[in-house]
């Protein structure tokens, strides 16, 4: 196994049906340290109120039943665009950090005096 280790996950879930058993199993399989982004796609076809309704089951669902209660949540839908920018940011977030703890493990230069005449 030659490979880096899972940063961070995108679950897609149907707005209409929020989390099926295959999506549960996902849950439980992920690390629970995990970054996790939950994109309800299709909001679309809800309109305000049953969109916040199903954000709210949502996230109830990932803090009560699968121990995430800091998972994102994010309203998707490919047709108007919605959530687009917001996944976005949280994803090039996820990466940036990455970046970041990549580049704290390399090793520095030292410091002090160096034997190179200026």
């Amino acid at each position: 196994r030659d490979r880096p280790p899972l940063r961070a996950a995108v679950l897609m879930v149907d707005i209409r049906r929020l989390f099926t058993d295959l999506d549960r199993r996902m849950l439980a399989w992920l690390p629970a340290r995990l970054p996790l982004l939950v994109l309800l796609t299709k909001c679309d076809k809800f309109g305000t109120a049953q969109q916040t309704a199903a954000r709210r089951a949502a996230l109830a669902e990932l803090a009560e039943q699968h121990a995430r209660p800091d998972a994102a949540v994010v309203l998707f839908s490919a047709e108007n665009r919605k959530g687009v920018d917001e996944a976005r940011a949280i994803i090039e977030h996820w990466f940036e950090a990455a970046a970041a703890e990549t580049a704290s493990m390399q090793p520095q230069p030292p410091e002090g005096p160096t034997d190179e005449p200026r």
